[in-house]
């Protein structure tokens, strides 16, 4: 299973800081979001979504379309109850709150749309 990260539209709550960078880049002590995210669920393939201004900067990774993908919200920290519920998600299902996607799980031929 390869891990994906996606911004939704609160990224910017996290201006000036994400100005220049997606929001899983950004570190919280050593590791940044993505790696501690990649930790968590003992994934080392990840990719992200990356916004027209940041596209030449950073790069988005490699999908996979013959592997499943989990698709997180990249402003989402992961704690251990998180990491179960995402865990216990079968592909097609998708784990939100109110109207807000923290994490999904897709196959990779779906998530290369």
């Amino acid at each position: 299973m390869q891990l994906c990260f996606f911004e939704d539209a609160k990224c910017t709550n996290f201006h000036p800081l994400t100005l220049t960078r997606p929001v899983d880049d950004l570190r919280l002590g050593i590791f940044t979001l993505a790696e501690k995210w990649s930790h968590a669920l003992k994934t080392s393939n990840y990719c992200q979504l990356l916004r027209p201004e940041l596209d030449r900067i950073f790069e988005a990774g490699k999908l996979n379309n013959t592997q499943g993908c989990t698709w997180i919200n990249s402003r989402y920290l992961p704690t251990k109850g998180l990491i179960e519920k995402i865990n216990n998600l079968n592909e097609g299902q998708c784990l939100q709150y109110k109207d807000t996607i923290i994490a999904a799980k897709v196959s990779g031929e779906d998530s290369e749309r």
